[in-house]
């Protein structure tokens, strides 16, 4: 089972979870449930841009290692970042690395100002 399937243990209160992979490089996937109990996970994977529209069904949105600070990124994640500052969801960010996430951080205050963090980053 991958990984993301500690999801059903993470929220006691959640009981379902819908979990998509969306962008330009996912490679597309037929739906993978998992079941635990009463609990359960499905894991979608879509080729193709995220906009605001897409962004109406989430809860939350969770970029894993994006590159939104790396030169030869950046760009590409505009539209995006967009997106999903519009949509007014909350958004988890990840890093590939610690350089990599003082990057991402750095440009994403570059771009938007001041950030409200649930948790500090670390």
């Amino acid at each position: 089972t991958a990984w993301w399937a500690e999801l059903i243990e993470a929220v006691d209160s959640v009981h379902d979870w819908t979990l998509t992979f969306v962008g330009p490089e996912v490679k597309p996937a037929r739906p993978t449930p998992v079941q635990r109990g009463t609990k359960s996970l499905a894991v979608k994977a879509e080729r193709r841009e995220l906009t605001k529209a897409h962004l109406d069904e989430a809860d939350a949105v969770v970029l894993f290692n994006p590159g939104v600070g790396h030169p030869n990124l950046a760009e590409g994640w505009v539209p995006a970042l967009e997106a999903i500052r519009a949509s007014g969801r909350p958004l988890l960010v990840t890093g590939h690395s610690e350089m990599d996430s003082r990057r991402d951080l750095t440009a994403l205050e570059a771009r938007y100002g001041a950030l409200r963090f649930a948790a500090p980053p670390c």
